[in-house]
């Protein structure tokens, strides 16, 4: 009995015990910082992180949200009125994806309540 629990444990811990790199998905990474510059026309979200600008590409697919009084999805995406404020506070969530760093969510702060 005691070498059938051995061998039933042993064959658990090879097939079960690890996840191969293949099966992990990509995880999502976040960037806070203020917004400096928008261009709608490239598509582009520069903030300012930690002393140091770092420019964005905003897709079709990415999710725009902006937390002011009340939380709305603007129509007019980077064109919208609310980026022409100077210094809103943003957090954008990337993944990787085909070794790019695709920005799925932009999150920006009005600072309103």
């Amino acid at each position: 009995m005691f070498k059938v629990t051995l061998l039933c444990g042993f064959l658990v811990s090879l097939l079960g015990a690890g996840s191969s790199p293949a099966d992990e998905t990509p995880q999502p990474t976040q960037v806070q910082g203020k917004v400096v510059k928008v261009d709608p026309n490239k598509g582009t979200l520069t903030l300012l992180v930690n002393d140091k600008e770092r420019q964005f590409t905003i897709s079709e697919n990415t999710r725009i949200l902006v937390n002011d009084i009340r939380s709305y999805e603007p129509k007019e995406r980077l064109k919208a009125p609310v980026f022409q404020s100077k210094r809103l506070g943003a957090r954008i969530t990337t993944v990787p994806k085909d070794g790019k760093e695709v920005v799925k969510e932009v999150i920006v702060y009005t600072g309103r309540k």
